[in-house]
């Protein structure tokens, strides 16, 4: 979509009034079997049902009145209800629509030459041809190498718009707006739009590219996979907070729990049970990455890089010669000369995963910590075997999926609780042997989030510490050591207080 058309829309959505509507043909008709036609997915299949697959693109939910209104309440915070306007102001604001132009930079031309991304002509690839590229910065429907019909270009100029978090409206479109909270589990299971009110489910939605995700044959996305050679050729690393994004994003959305009778507001501490569904999240999606990544080593003609540098702490490689840098841990098995796997705190401590265990089945906290100790004694080798790798990775994403849901559904009390604990043991850690950088950060969004929570029970606000310890984190672009700051121990210390 160009500039000049995203900017009539803004106008429209923000500026005039909500009688000046745009209704999508698409979005209006009701033989829902084109949709595959336009997002050149092939025919329908022979069961006489649109492919599941079938894309629309964000016309179709722009009519003035499904989510195509006046956008400017909703922008200036004005309204809690945001779903009439959702589609304006998710193109009025959201860096998600940004998505795709990013590979039309001269940034993603750079990664691709260094890459030696070629066709058979020797002309480099671009990154808008890639499906590698795509399946993150657009519809991962839509990720396919090589040129695009124009009709398919045309929805990802799009970016990451509703269909690649929602799930391709092909199926829902219409069905979607008749359902009641009676029908609406059943509805989403059956017309495959994702349950993203679930914030277990939203988490993992968003993880699937700003963590990474195996294929999925049924919903037709290809491998989402950015690892240490797109890094080295000049990608940024996908560091990941699902607290921190979600509070960073103008929210087109109610943040309402529809998992609840009469889909009550979420409770005032709300901000610690993103932060901490987004951590085990955030696990297990790299748990499924890496079982996928051993596969693909195993089993595959054309096997992915083994071992996959991207899996482990960057500080294992990038630091100053002589330390300090984190010791190896006996417990996981870590012996001196191998790399530590990346750490997502608290999950990859497994000795503090025992805070958890008031938020469901302590047996189930108990498993979590077994499969990460296995996972971690079986990859922090010198040359870690990808079959028994990606057997424990395996066993480990299935149980932190249910921990994710556990978590997710949990007490809200009992949620700020088990975080106030997890920080307060954070703040004994001996930053020369038990921090990197990395996991410094990750405690700190620990923080920030129980913060905004305190705050919004009440609480005034301390932003000094935050802002020191912020200022002393962030990294210069190309930086490549990864060294722990000095005085983060008693950062952490204050912030506990």
């Amino acid at each position: 979509m160009s500039w000049l058309v995203r900017t009539v829309l803004f106008l429209v959505g923000v500026g005039l009034a909500p009688a000046v509507m745009w209704v999508s043909d698409i979005g209006m008709r009701t033989d829902r079997s084109d949709v595959v036609e336009l997002a050149g997915a092939g025919p329908a299949p022979a069961t006489g049902g649109p492919d599941r697959r079938g894309t629309v693109g964000i016309g179709g939910c722009l009519a003035g009145g499904c989510h195509g209104g006046a956008a400017a309440a909703s922008l200036s915070g004005t309204v809690e209800v945001r779903w009439p306007s959702s589609a304006t102001h998710w193109l009025a604001a959201d860096p998600h629509t940004r998505a795709y132009a990013v590979l039309e930079g001269e940034l993603a031309a750079q990664i691709m030459s260094r890459l030696g991304m070629r066709d058979e002509s020797g002309r480099t690839i671009r990154a808008t041809e890639s499906a590698r590229c795509l399946a993150c910065h657009t519809n991962p429907a839509l990720a396919t190498d090589g040129p695009a019909q124009p009709t398919v270009r045309a929805l990802r100029e799009q970016g990451v718009s509703c269909e690649s978090c929602h799930g391709n409206a092909g199926r829902w479109l219409h069905d979607h707006t008749g359902w009641t909270a009676a029908t609406r589990t059943a509805g989403y299971a059956a017309l495959d739009m994702v349950p993203l009110y679930d914030l277990g489910e939203r988490a993992g939605a968003c993880a699937g590219c700003h963590v990474g995700t195996p294929a999925d044959p049924q919903r037709g996305y290809p491998v989402r996979d950015m690892n240490h050679d797109m890094i080295a050729a000049g990608h940024p690393r996908l560091n990941f907070d699902f607290a921190d994004f979600q509070h960073r994003l103008p929210a087109h959305w109610n943040e309402r729990d529809r998992t609840r009778d009469g889909s009550p507001p979420r409770d005032p501490g709300f901000e610690t049970r993103v932060w901490l569904v987004g951590r085990v999240a955030h696990a297990e999606a790299a748990c499924r990455l890496l079982a996928d990544r051993a596969d693909r080593t195993d089993y595959h003609s054309s096997p992915a890089p083994w071992p996959e540098f991207a899996e482990f702490s960057c500080v294992s490689c990038h630091h100053t010669h002589g330390g300090p840098f984190p010791t190896p841990n006996g417990e996981s098995g870590r012996r001196a000369g191998t790399s530590e796997w990346q750490p997502i705190w608290p999950v990859t401590r497994p000795d503090e995963l025992a805070h958890l265990s008031g938020l469901g089945p302590t047996s189930q906290v108990r498993d979590v910590a077994r499969t990460i100790t296995e996972l971690q004694r079986t990859i922090q080798k010198t040359r870690p075997t990808p079959k028994a790798t990606r057997d424990a990775a395996v066993e480990a994403a299935k149980m932190l999926g249910v921990l994710r849901a556990e978590v997710a559904a949990a007490d809200g009390p009992r949620v700020q609780e088990a975080v106030k604990e997890l920080l307060a043991a954070a703040t004994t850690r001996k930053p020369a042997r038990d921090l990197d950088r990395d996991l410094a950060c990750q405690l700190f969004h620990g923080f920030t989030a129980a913060e905004r929570a305190r705050v919004g029970l009440g609480g005034k606000p301390e932003a000094a510490v935050f802002d020191r310890m912020r200022d002393r984190l962030v990294l210069p672009r190309g930086t490549l050591r990864f060294d722990v700051p000095a005085g983060i121990g008693i950062d952490l210390k204050s912030l506990s207080r």
